[in-house]
């Protein structure tokens, strides 16, 4: 059967698809999504319309212009906007802000039917993942798709922040400040970054081996670095610095300490990844090693950009820096 072609000069409508394939708009959107109750005769003849047509669903009219960041929600724990999450979306906000691009903030996109779908119906440009649980497929799927996708932290081809070289430098800055016993607290084994970070740090340190302590998946980070605190500063070979690979449970090693009378710099060294404006207002003001994730939230956003531009960004190198303060200073 021959579809004649509407005239070019007038934008095609689903509802023109529809009366000149002989179905409903709904039957028309149920093909577009690719429905199952459909019937493999009309879908294929609301296919020859389309494209006799050239007809174009309004979601994919022009380039997309919205950066779709996703958030996973981690086992046990509800979605939240803290330290990470918060500084992250401060530095994406405010790129997209200034380029002009809009924004949408998913939750759980792994638990959609079909993520590819929902990510189209945002006419979504590009996505960033700020967390994706383990063993995710949906980003190989969005990326092979056609549509730019990064997941921070653990895909490196559009933004390489060099986790190992956190560790190694939060190694030699303990050495260099004079501290041997060192414990390192760690997110819960399988965190990626964490597991970088420790194996980077025990390359770099030349003392005594450190006590590696892993919290428990859904164990508050704060609770965790206080309670562990507490516990390795009651032991009679306690270390003299804790280096935290998480900034929560750094904070949590601030109020174990403080709790039992230590004071945090000359009796104890204690050192986070990642600095937050947070860091300079704990009491001491804490030392930190990594970068600012509002500049990584920035650069990411515009990686992703300059993708849905359609030109290929070179890959760029987030260095780590030491932040050296109150929590890693000893008296001469």
């Amino acid at each position: 059967m021959v579809y004649e072609t509407m005239a070019i000069r007038k934008r095609v409508t689903i509802y023109a698809v529809a009366k000149q394939a002989g179905v409903s708009p709904a039957t028309v959107s149920k093909v577009l999504n690719n429905a199952h109750d459909v019937s493999e005769a009309a879908r294929t003849t609301v296919q020859s319309v389309i494209a006799a047509t050239g007809f174009v669903p309004r979601e994919q009219q022009g380039r997309p212009n919205v950066l779709c960041v996703v958030i996973e929600q981690l086992p046990g724990h509800a979605l939240d906007f803290g330290t990470y999450v918060g500084a992250t979306l401060e530095g994406v906000t405010t790129y997209t802000r200034e380029a002009g691009l809009e924004l949408a903030i998913i939750s759980n996109l792994g638990e959609s039917a079909d993520p590819l779908r929902d990510l189209r119906r945002r006419r979504a440009g590009a996505v960033l993942a700020l967390r994706v649980g383990d063993g995710a497929t949906w980003p190989s799927t969005v990326a092979a798709a056609g549509i730019p996708t990064l997941a921070l932290h653990s895909d490196q081809h559009l933004l390489h922040c060099d986790e190992s070289s956190v560790g190694a430098l939060a190694a030699r800055h303990l050495s260099s400040c004079g501290y041997r016993r060192v414990a390192l607290l760690a997110a819960p084994p399988g965190n990626t970054a964490a597991e970088e970070r420790i194996r980077g740090f025990e390359s770099a340190w030349t003392g005594p081996r450190p006590i590696i302590r892993w919290s428990d998946p859904h164990h508050d980070a704060r609770s965790f670095g206080s309670e562990t605190c507490r516990r390795l500063l009651d032991d009679v070979h306690r270390p003299d610095a804790i280096f935290a690979t998480d900034f929560g449970v750094a904070q949590g090693v601030l109020h174990g300490a403080w709790s039992l009378g230590i004071t945090v710099g000359p009796e104890l060294g204690v050192l986070s990844s990642d600095d937050y404006p947070e860091a300079e207002w704990t009491a001491p003001p804490l030392s930190t090693v990594g970068w600012s994730n509002t500049r990584v939230g920035a650069l990411a956003a515009e990686q992703l950009h300059t993708c849905m531009r359609g030109d290929t960004p070179k890959r760029l190198l987030v260095p780590a820096e030491i932040n050296p303060r109150a929590s890693t200073l000893r008296p001469d």
